[in-house]
């Protein structure tokens, strides 16, 4: 039985600790084991078989593969034989303490051979994700089922990315069951493995998550077990089950594509393979916290991965990790307060002005959409405030002053004090029968609208503004 700590570990530091009391536990362990070297071997004799008999290059290239496969589970399966053999003859317990940090980044590149904690982790990391795409899978489902069951819905796009999600699911599902299933039958029964974290290391909460700048650089993918004419496909990169990356189709899976992400409390990197039909071929998938963990990926690194279920990605990292910036603030925090640039003319204080409404220029009645607006004296907002609306290069050629200002003082030299005549308007009720403006605030009257209208000069004002022209 292997037991597995919580696995979401950014070093793995394993102990084995193997434990049979009686000789004839040895004995069935060890005819397990033969009987998969056995079973092996088996596989061994007909890929070189194929690779003699077929002239097929297709055929010869997919036994050239099974038979690399089939050479690594013998060689791991009798060195576990070889083990079980000597602690046989020492009819004892003896803990084996590897010591070395290996993180699941490190457990996914070709050169770490099959080991047992190398199993052991795999194991555990293909159940969990299993059971997270179960889960998402359902999820999908019901949805699906919420759709069929509302026949009013006819958002097509949301029906469509339902069911290719769906699909999506069920291949990556068989992806992974395939892959849990090639390492359960490597797993060795009695074995205990413990996973113990260095004292030194920060809490799961703290170092789950990762900010910082990743650079990738895909270069091919080998060693598929695909149909010749299905060897043309696309890469997509997922960073916490967001799609953050795609490649275009390349034949025979030839890439060079160079890219930077910028991660932020990123959990989980998974990059998988697809054909050019949108068929998934393959993963891999690790943790964030690994990029961190593992020391040659600050520098830059570059090797071939496993993919599951088959298959090899020859890949470049290098991770700057970056902290996140927090804003301080001075004393407690308050900002300061954003100053409006006030054009004081004849009483007016113009500040400039975004319209969102239709609004007519209370100087030269043009339609505009922005200028300025006189904002009164500035100390409160009540119904006699100016807001006169009119043009930026109209605001300098207003001539009288602003209803907010009860005195104003003019230089002896003002031209404006020339106009010796004051005639005032003639303002009747008035119930506004087609669209207008108001003359003094530009403002759109609807029809229906009580207004003020002057008899002498035909000039529509609103009833706030009736003390103002």
């Amino acid at each position: 039985m292997i037991i597995i700590n919580n696995f979401p570990s950014s070093h793995l530091l394993f102990i084995f600790d193997i434990r049979i009391t009686k000789l004839s536990d040895y004995d069935s362990r060890i005819n397990e084991l033969e009987k998969k070297v056995g079973h092996e071997l088996k596989i061994k004799e007909t890929a070189e078989t194929i690779i003699d008999r077929y002239e097929s290059k297709e055929a010869k290239a997919q036994a050239k593969l099974s038979l690399s496969e089939s050479n690594k589970r013998i060689e791991f399966l009798k060195g576990e034989i070889l083990k079980l053999k000597n602690l046989k003859r020492s009819d004892g317990q003896i803990q084996n303490n590897l010591g070395a940090k290996m993180t699941d980044l490190d457990l996914c590149r070709v050169s770490v051979g099959l080991t047992t904690e190398k199993i052991a982790t795999k194991v555990a990391d293909l159940q969990y994700k299993i059971e997270i795409e179960k889960r998402v899978k359902a999820g999908f489902d019901k949805v699906e089922i919420a759709y069929k069951q509302s026949p009013d819905i006819i958002d097509k796009k949301a029906i469509n990315d339902t069911k290719q999600n769906i699909e999506r699911s069920k291949m990556k599902l068989m992806i992974l069951k395939n892959s849990l299933n090639r390492y359960q039958s490597l797993q060795i029964e009695g074995v205990k493995i413990e996973n113990h974290l260095e004292e030194e290391e920060l809490s799961y909460t703290q170092r789950s998550v990762v900010t910082g700048k990743l650079r990738l650089k895909l270069l091919d993918v080998t060693n598929l077990t695909i149909k010749k004419n299905k060897n043309e496909g696309y890469i997509e990169v997922f960073v916490d089950g967001i799609s953050k990356y795609k490649t275009k189709n390349r034949p025979k899976y030839l890439f060079n594509d160079e890219f930077t992400l910028y991660l932020e409390k990123a959990a989980e990197i998974e990059i998988t393979i697809f054909d050019k039909n949108d068929s998934m071929v393959a993963t891999m998938f690790f943790r964030a916290s690994s990029l961190v963990s593992n020391t040659d990926v600050a520098s830059g690194l570059q090797d071939n991965f496993e993919l599951e279920p088959s298959g090899n990605l020859n890949l470049y990292l290098q991770f700057d990790k970056q902290l996140p910036v927090k804003k301080t603030f001075s004393k407690i925090g308050r900002r300061q307060v954003i100053k409006k640039k006030y054009h004081i003319v004849f009483g007016h204080r113009f500040t400039a002005s975004k319209f969102y409404s239709v609004t007519r220029c209370a100087f030269c009645t043009e339609l505009m959409t922005g200028g300025y607006q006189c904002q009164g004296n500035g100390l409160f907002i009540s119904q006699s405030d100016c807001k006169y609306a009119c043009h930026r290069k109209c605001h300098e050629k207003v001539s009288f002053k602003c209803i907010s200002q009860s005195k104003i003082d003019l230089t002896p030299d003002d031209p404006r004090l020339r106009i010796k005549y004051k005639i005032p308007h003639r303002f009747d009720s008035h119930v506004l029968a087609i669209p207008s403006f108001c003359c003094h605030c530009g403002i759109f009257l609807t029809p229906g609208r009580k207004i003020r209208k002057c008899t002498e000069v035909i000039k529509n004002v609103r009833l706030l503004v009736i003390l103002i022209v």
